[in-house]
């Protein structure tokens, strides 16, 4: 079996590395959490990779295998993720869907949320000392 070549992608390949990420979290439990159905997941996980990664290909933060059997999205520094139509797209999956998008929206827009609900994890199960913020 051949090794694959690793390419960094360019914009003129972002839907077929997008594509190949969404097939990747097809099974990932919080996504499928959040939207369980596959017309949900399908519509607007596809719609989310983008914001999320927003940056990546016009900046050498993304890579594919030669068959887009693999893919990968990476910010590099100073490079940001569009919080802002992340936000916008959980209020509308919220609006449409519900609490469960609510409860993640906070994530999307305050990073900090992630980081005092791993502390409190942490502080659950005694490691109070080795998480600082």
């Amino acid at each position: 079996m051949a090794t694959p070549s690793i390419t960094n992608a360019s914009p003129s390949d972002q839907q077929r590395a997008i594509a190949t990420i969404v097939t990747a979290f097809t099974s990932d439990p919080i996504t499928r959490w959040v939207l369980p159905e596959p017309h949900q997941y399908l519509t607007y996980f596809n719609e989310f990779v983008p914001l999320m990664a927003a940056g990546t290909f016009d900046h050498g933060g993304a890579y594919y295998t030669d068959d887009f059997g693999a893919a990968s999205l990476w910010l590099p520094p100073n490079v940001h993720s569009d919080y802002e139509a992340m936000a916008e797209l959980a209020w509308k999956l919220h609006q449409k869907y519900g609490y469960r998008v609510h409860k993640l929206k906070a994530g999307v827009l305050k990073p900090e949320v992630e980081l005092e609900a791993l502390k409190a994890i942490a502080d659950r199960f005694g490691g109070k000392q080795q998480v600082r913020i």
